[in-house]
């Protein structure tokens, strides 16, 4: 009996991860609007029970989706302090992930009715790190706006991603940093 509940998280873990890859690869491209909690599910292998288990909602499960997105490159932009090297972090895994950054700029931005602390949360933690990068960047103009920087970073590689795939990472990279000098 105590190996099945020591099983069990690890079991809902992998559920929950699987549903977070099928919602990724079904946001992709796609308004979230637009992506049923069926067609997640569906896509992950599922029942949709399993997906209201797990996260309770639809809004839930974007709002958590964004927050383990954010923890994985927030754990990788700690690795270094130059800002150019975040930037190019931060390129490497929006290509990786380009639905992480359409839903992150439709669940933030274009959504003022949903307020989530746990987005506001999210969203101060890449600021305060940008803020401290821009600080310490001697070559950066001084008042720079780190929330000016996340968006750029954001559109920019959603533009490369839908308009421009044969722009490099690197020349994306250099764009933000001429803004910032």
């Amino acid at each position: 009996m105590s190996e099945t509940i020591q099983r069990r998280p690890a079991r809902r873990n992998r559920t929950r991860n699987k549903i977070f890859a099928a919602a990724m690869e079904q946001l992709d491209g796609l308004p979230s609007g637009s992506v049923s909690v069926d067609t997640i599910a569906a896509a992950a292998g599922v029942s949709k029970g399993s997906v209201y288990y797990n996260f309770g909602s639809k809004l839930e499960l974007f709002e958590q989706l964004l927050s383990y997105g954010a923890d994985l490159l927030l754990t990788q932009l700690r690795e270094t302090c130059s800002l150019p090297e975040q930037l190019g972090i931060a390129f490497d895994f929006l290509e990786k992930n380009p639905a992480f950054g359409q839903l992150w700029i439709t669940e933030i931005w274009l959504a003022p009715t949903n307020d989530p602390v746990t987005l506001r949360d999210v969203r101060k933690e890449f600021i305060d790190l940008l803020a401290e990068s821009l600080a310490n960047d001697p070559n950066v103009k001084r008042g720079l706006e780190p929330i000016a920087v996340l968006g750029a970073v954001l559109l920019v590689a959603r533009d490369r991603n839908m308009f421009n795939p044969d722009r490099t990472r690197d020349d994306c990279v250099a764009s933000i940093q001429a803004l910032l000098s």
